[in-house]
């Protein structure tokens, strides 16, 4: 991670890159989109959170006269561009960008209308709905798109922030839960079926798991009984349950479970009214994973398979957490970090048998972990080439990719999977800190923004329909967003 980005506001930009082959030896060259304003200088552009749509990649860099401006690019200089709109796009809860249908919609201020819903058609940028008139912000959060709709949290200016939805024509509230201007804060939004559930808080019964089943709002279960809160959160389906942490008063905070009938303590892992320290919900086959700690073992992976909960293994024996983190499927095999007492390390489990992955880099511990196919893609370093691309397919550890060869390294992050690509932001001595690509053979630079052999920082992908697309954090206000006409 940078060392700026601690101190940077994070707001998203547009732009547009369209997704081509080209030969491994060949930069790709960006047109610029726009420019987005002046700010301080650094040793870099800093292109980041990169968003696909409609077969073109987005992103967001700063020039060599230190302002952050668009960018596009398909490997070639032939892209041309105009304004489309002067709107600063804000960051507030993931996801930034959210498709549904043939456009993305996203929460931006133009300066007017405040913060509000907007979406990109491949065209146009448009507003939804002011849904807070004027130049108040109804700060549309927690975008979530079921069954053709668009959902998300919303403050009218009457109601408070409340649960609304979005039907490509109109922008409606969906219920007021919270009665008055105090809003129930609904959070959390997961889908199961055809019924959305989420976290609202009401002066009766406090903050608890409630669902929306495309006619109704209602309350499931008032975990914790009266105006106290359960705090439900981490909610995942698996199969037609849904799984979520939650605080009955009693128990501490535990593993809960709502089958479409009731809610039920899974089980009380640390005994008592002391939680578990829940964390890192990740489903596999028929099998919830995550972490707790049950108040001899420390934080370890636990599972429950529909019938009953175990540790799957004391990883760092005793009391001493192992903190597994990083938990990613691939196929029938879970993949995680943890700490074994001596070194944090790679390991895997089929469901019943657990080990470490062997023959690891041994100088820097792997991280941005991250699955295609059958095959895992991480950054590490062996001492050697410094920190760079490495891979695991089940079998055998190797280097992906030697970027920048010798022991700088070239600190691949900020990985983003593609239709079987692999995006990523890394460092050469050549062109600094740039956007990446690397499709299952061959690592080649997807774009050059800066030419002055400083650094763009790309991170955070999206796509739609063979477009990616790539916002940037930035300090100053988005002057304004361009985006490419048909190629020529």
């Amino acid at each position: 991670m940078s060392k700026y980005t601690s101190i940077r506001l994070f707001q998203l930009i547009l732009a547009v890159l369209l997704v081509f082959q080209w030969p491994v030896n060949v930069t790709a060259n960006p047109s610029l989109l726009g420019d987005i304003g002046t700010r301080f200088e650094r040793n870099g552009s800093h292109p980041s959170d990169i968003f696909e749509f409609n077969g073109v990649v987005f992103f967001e860099a700063e020039n060599q006269q230190a302002k952050r401006v668009m960018w596009a690019s398909d490997g070639s200089p032939s892209w041309q561009v105009e304004k489309v709109w002067q709107i600063n796009i804000t960051v507030h809860n993931a996801p930034i960008f959210i498709t549904l249908g043939n456009a993305m919609y996203f929460r931006a201020d133009d300066g007017v209308s405040g913060i509000e819903l907007w979406k990109y058609d491949g065209t146009s940028v448009s507003l939804v709905a002011d849904i807070n008139p004027g130049s108040g912000s109804s700060s549309p959060a927690n975008l979530t798109a079921v069954n053709g709709m668009l959902y998300f949290s919303a403050d009218d200016g009457n109601t408070g922030e409340e649960l609304w939805k979005y039907d490509g024509i109109h922008a409606s509230l969906v219920a007021d839960i919270n009665p008055g201007s105090g809003g129930s804060g609904p959070s959390n939004i997961t889908a199961l079926g055809s019924t959305l559930y989420f976290a609202a808080s009401d002066d009766n019964f406090g903050r608890e798991l409630w669902k929306y089943d495309s006619t109704n709002a209602s309350l499931v279960a008032d975990i914790n009984p009266g105006n106290s809160s359960s705090f439900p959160r981490r909610l995942i389906p698996l199969g037609n349950t849904l799984f979520f942490s939650a605080n009955d008063g009693s128990t501490g905070e535990e593993l809960w479970k709502y089958d479409g009938n009731s809610t039920s303590l899974v089980t009380d892992i640390y005994p008592g009214n002391i939680s578990s320290s829940l964390g890192e919900f990740t489903a596999m086959e028929n099998a919830l994973y995550f972490r707790a700690d049950d108040g001899t073992s420390g934080d370890e992976l636990w599972k429950y398979d529909g019938t009953s909960t175990s540790q799957v293994a004391d990883i760092n024996s005793g009391p001493g957490d192992s903190y597994p983190n990083n938990l990613i499927t691939v196929g029938n095999t879970l993949y995680f970090r943890a700490w074994n007492g001596g070194k944090s390390r790679l390991w895997k489990y089929n469901g019943t048998n657990l080990s470490s992955v062997t023959n690891l880099p041994a100088a820097t511990a792997e991280h941005n972990i991250v699955a295609i196919g059958n095959t895992l893609y991480f950054s590490a370093g062996n001492g050697i080439s410094g920190e760079e691309l490495w891979k695991y397919d089940g079998n055998s550890v190797s280097l992906a990719a030697d970027i920048n060869q010798g022991r700088g390294g070239s600190i691949p992050r900020n990985f983003i999977v593609a239709d079987d690509d692999l995006y990523f932001s890394a460092f050469d001595d050549e062109t600094g800190e740039e956007l990446w690509k690397y499709d299952g053979t061959h690592a080649m630079q997807f774009a050059n923004v800066r030419k002055d052999h400083t650094h763009s920082f790309p991170s955070d992908f999206a796509r739609l329909n063979g477009i990616t697309y790539l916002a940037l954090p930035q300090i100053e206000w988005v002057d304004f967003i361009l985006y490419p006409q048909d190629r020529v």
